[in-house]
C-alpha cells in the first residue's frame, strides 16, 4: 500500500520536531575544534552494507502463486550522525533491506500477506559506546524505523548492538516489524567531518 502525497507529508510533519529536537541538543553541546577523527568528530556520514535475515511465517509467502520465500537478502544504508555527547550519537539513516519473496509474477504482490519490498525504511537512534578500554568499544543503539511496505506502514521500534573501531562499526540490529521482526549483520564505514 502506497501513501498519498498528502498522508507523507503529514508522516514527514510528525518525524520533523523530533529531529529538530535532537539537532538543538546537539548544537547546544561544547564548542568543537578541528576534527582529526571520529574521536574528535561532530558529525559524521555513514554508509552500511550487510545481510538481512526475514522471519516471516513461510506460508505466509508460498501459499500466494508466483511469490516464493526468500530467507535472506543483502542490506544497505546510508545516513547523518550528529555527536550529542563524548560518547552518544544522534543518527538519521535510510535503510533497503531489500525482499523477503522472490516474484515470478507480479499480480502475486496484490495477494500476498507480506511486503515485497521494505526499501524505504527512515531509521531514526541514538547510539551509545561502552569504554572498555580497548581500541574495540561495544555499542548500543535503540531507536524507531518508519517504513512504507506494499501491504502496511507505521513505525515500529529498532535496537543494535555491536562494536566500533576507530571509522568502522560492526552491528547486529533488529526491526520489531509488527508483521515478523528482521534481523540484519551490517558493517558500517563512518566518514567524519566538522562545521
Amino acid at each position: 500500500m502506497r501513501l498519498s502525497p498528502s498522508i507523507r507529508l503529514v508522516s514527514a510533519a510528525r518525524t520533523l520536531p523530533a529531529i529538530a529536537l535532537f539537532a538543538g541538543v546537539s548544537a547546544a553541546n561544547a564548542q568543537m575544534k578541528d576534527m582529526s577523527d571520529m574521536d574528535d568528530a561532530r558529525y559524521y556520514l555513514l554508509g552500511s552494507v550487510g545481510y538481512a535475515d526475514f522471519n516471516y511465517n513461510r506460508s505466509d509467502i508460498s501459499d500466494v502463486d508466483g511469490l516464493s520465500p526468500d530467507s535472506s537478502d543483502v542490506t544497505v544504508r546510508g545516513g547523518l550522525g550528529i555527536k550529542i555527547s563524548d560518547v552518544s550519537a544522534f543518527e538519521i539513516a535510510l535503510s533497503d533491506l531489500g525482499s523477503p519473496v522472490q516474484i515470478d509474477d507480479i499480480a502475486a504482490v496484490l495477494t500476498s500477506k507480506v511486503d515485497t519490498e521494505l526499501d524505504e525504511v527512515f531509521e531514526f537512534s541514538v547510539v551509545t559506546q561502552f569504554d572498555t578500554g580497548s581500541a574495540y568499544k561495544p555499542i548500543g543503539r535503540i531507536g524507531f524505523f518508519s517504513f512504507d511496505g506494499d501491504k502496511t506502514d507505521g513505525e515500529d521500534l529498532l535496537i543494535g548492538v555491536g562494536v566500533q573501531r576507530e571509522n568502522l562499526r560492526f552491528e547486529i540490529q533488529r526491526y520489531d516489524f509488527d508483521v515478523a521482526p528482521i534481523n540484519t549483520v551490517s558493517f558500517t564505514y563512518m566518514y567524519p567531518f566538522s562545521d
